[in-house]
């Protein structure tokens, strides 16, 4: 005869953690972190920018609810600037292109504010941009410009990424890990 220790109760909490931390894990908000850096033809050093996207597919058109935040990174040229998804209330915020799915990788990109009539401020330390626009090309070219000012520019400009799921989905993953081992060690006991 077959025989089988199989013990329904003590196995139920297990069975009930992974099946609670599947569905979660799918309905998860990723935040995908996505790095540029270029070669500066105008500036000193390397230019630097961080963006960061939500529920984003790479390889997929970027759309203004994918994102997070956009941070440009100070220059001797240029002040850093920043941008979020609250920026895209106005009229003229533009974001567009994609970010391959084989990074690093040079791409057509661009995020930031056109056709305002402001006029950029030049301080000591750089220029404080007041409609600044990031463009980046899939030859690797890259600039930022102020109401059509070209004000960084340079050459072998190129995305790299780090997705990283929120905590919750470590700590439920986690979880079920520890279940499934605490059952494997009772019933071998």
């Amino acid at each position: 005869m077959f025989s089988c220790k199989f013990n329904f109760l003590r196995a139920v909490p297990v069975i009930a953690m992974l099946t609670l931390s599947i569905p979660t894990l799918n309905a998860t908000t990723t935040n995908s972190t996505f790095y540029f850096t270029g070669t500066c033809s105008d500036c000193t050093g390397t230019a630097r920018a961080t963006l960061v996207l939500t529920n984003y597919n790479q390889g997929s058109s970027v759309l203004l609810s994918n994102l997070v935040s956009f941070n440009y990174a100070a220059t001797n040229l240029v002040n850093s600037f920043n941008f979020t998804q609250a920026d895209g209330g106005f009229f003229n915020f533009i974001v567009s292109g994609t970010i391959p799915a084989a990074l690093p990788a040079a791409t057509n990109f661009s995020i930031g504010f056109q056709n305002q009539a402001a006029t950029p401020t030049v301080k000591p330390n750089g220029a404080t941009l007041n409609s600044p626009f990031f463009t980046t090309f899939s030859n690797g070219l890259w600039s930022v410009a102020d109401n059509g000012l070209l004000m960084d520019f340079g050459t072998a400009g190129a995305f790299s990424s780090s997705a990283t799921p929120e905590p919750a989905s470590f700590v439920l993953v986690a979880a079920g890990i520890a279940g499934l081992a605490l059952r494997r060690r009772t019933v071998s006991e």
